[in-house]
Formats: C-alpha cells, structure tokens, sequence
C-alpha cells in the first residue's frame, strides 16, 4: 500500500514521541500550483498572531511546477515563521495530506489549503470550542464560499445556531457532505487512531468526516470563520468535466454505509444519491450557460446512473437530449 498514489486503505499515522515539546495548534497547508492564492492563506493565518510555541505553519508542497516560487513566496510571506516541506516528486493529493498529518506537531491539526483562507479569529474561537468540550475529536465552523478572486458565492447550511456538540451527527453527515476542509479541525490524536485519507481524490473528506463522527463527538461553531474557493484548476473543479466526482461519489457513499445500522443504511443511501444526483444537473446547468457542454452531459450522465428513479431519469433525460440539439 505504501508504494500507491490513492491508498486503498487508511495511511497510519504514527504518534508523536511523549516527551516532544509539542505546541498547541499546527497550520499544515497542502499545496499544488497555488502561487496565486498561497499568499492569502498564509497571511490569514499569520495575522491571527499566535506565538511560535503555540503554533506551528507549514507548506508541504506536492512538487509544484515552479517548485522554487512556492519556497521563494513562503520565504517572503513567512519571513521565517513560515516552515516549508518540500515533496521530491509528485505524490498526488491524499498523500500529500498524510504528509501534511505525519509532519504535524501540534494536538490540534487545520489542513488549510493553499486556495482557501481563514477569517480573523477562526484559531482563538476554535481552541475555545475544543476547551469546552474536550470531548469531541474534531470541530468546524459555519463558512462561505468564494470565486476565485474571493467574490462571494453562496454559504454553508447553518448546522445549528449555537456552539456545541452536533447532536445525531452520524446520521446527518452521512445523508450528504456538509463540511470544508478549511472549516475542520481534528485532534491529531484521532488522526492517529483512525489513519489519514484514502481511496478517493473526489470526497475523501467526506469519508474522513464520516468516520471521524463514528467514533467521536463532533463540535461546531456557527459563526462564519472560513472561506473555501470553487474554481475550475481546483482538484474538484477537475473531476467535474469527466464525471469523474460520480466515479468517486459512488465509492464514498458506499464506504459510509459501514458506519450505518439497520433502516438507516438504505435511507441514507437514497438520501445520498438522491441529493447528488440534484447536485449534478444543477453542475450541469450551470456547464451549460458556460456553453461547456462536454461537462453538462457528463453530470446529466452520471446523476441518472446515481439514482435510479424513473421520475428523475425521464426528467433528466429530456434535458440530456436537449443539449444536443443546441
């Protein structure tokens, strides 16, 4: 498993020693080609001011093309508070994350991607959420979803409208992903019991928040401290031209099923693929105003193969049709 791109399994994650200094927070941020946004996601973190000892920031980069930029950026930016792992070749997404893990030092672990950000006082209100509730093995906040010039696009359903642990949240994350990784937080500690990511590049964190859940209280903050950017070069942006997030869809809401007992497990697979199935026409819709159709047909596809419902797939289907008479 070890040699493989996309594990099969969960990566393990070893401990770190007992008697390392260890700090509270550690900020690991994958990164790929980011140059563009890079800049932003370190800076706020940097502007939230966390003592050294407290806090440790990273860039583990995925051999980008101009792999020297992205040193010289963080360099720049960092002015030293910034560390920087360089890859020695391309390991591909999940195992650049579970660098990004195994390197972590800190008991407290935010995988922030370099194309996505924090907003001021995402740390402090956080590490707060985790003090309340020690409990819980991983939280996140409410967030917004930007453009890739950080233009507004649209919110995160509200989960609840208080802080604290989410009740039946097993069976809520279950029916449909709810959460971006620049909102989580995960205590290393549960990094190291249930591993790192795997077998899919298209919602392997939905897996991940999913077991997590299974195994342990999860808590949430509803306040609006985290702002995930949708663009086309991101790794969702390029499973959606192919299909290819269906491919992996599939995968995940069947691995999910193994945390589910009796009735639940047929009725929130159907939920599942009934709501992604929505999810891609609504992608195609859009492809189609973009004139993209290659892309449209793809997720009209695939949503009729998600769910296998004659309503939907007549529905569906005469929209399918449609594209190739324009």
């Amino acid at each position: 498993m070890k040699n493989r791109r996309i594990p099969t399994c969960p990566p393990i994650i070893q401990p770190r020693s007992d008697g390392e200094q260890r700090p509270l927070w550690s900020v690991m941020i994958p990164c790929f080609n980011n140059i563009d946004t890079l800049e932003q996601a370190m800076k706020s973190v940097l502007s939230q001011n966390w003592p050294d000892k407290e806090m440790e920031i990273v860039v583990v980069d995925d051999f980008s093309q101009d792999q020297n930029s992205v040193r010289d950026v963080v360099a720049m930016v960092g002015k030293g508070r910034v560390g920087f792992f360089a890859q020695s070749t391309n390991v591909g997404s999940l195992r650049n994350f579970e660098t990004c893990i195994s390197e972590a030092k800190g008991k407290l672990v935010h995988l922030l991607h370099a194309d996505d950000y924090v907003h001021p006082g995402f740390y402090d209100k956080m590490a707060s959420l985790f003090s309340a509730h020690p409990q819980i093995g991983a939280g996140f906040c409410h967030y917004l979803q930007v453009d890739e010039n950080g233009a507004f696009l649209s919110e995160a359903q509200l989960q609840q409208e208080f802080p604290g642990i989410l009740p039946d949240w097993l069976n809520r994350i279950t029916q449909a992903q709810h959460i971006q990784v620049a909102s989580m937080v995960v205590k290393r500690e549960v990094y190291e019991h249930l591993g790192a990511f795997h077998s899919v590049i298209y919602g392997e964190d939905w897996e991940m928040w999913v077991r997590i859940a299974a195994h342990y209280p999860v808590g949430y903050l509803p306040e609006t401290l985290a702002s995930y950017r949708v663009h086309e070069a991101s790794i969702s942006g390029r499973t959606v031209r192919n299909g290819y997030n269906f491919r992996d869809l599939r995968k995940v809401i069947n691995l999910n099923q193994q945390y589910l007992t009796g009735g639940n497990k047929i009725k929130n697979k159907r939920i599942s693929c009934r709501y992604y199935a929505d999810m891609g026409m609504a992608t195609a819709a859009d492809s189609l105003s973009k004139g993209d159709l290659k892309a449209a047909r793809a997720q009209m596809l695939q949503a009729m193969l998600l769910y296998r419902d004659w309503r939907f797939f007549k529905k569906a289907m005469l929209k399918y049709i449609r594209t190739f008479q324009t």
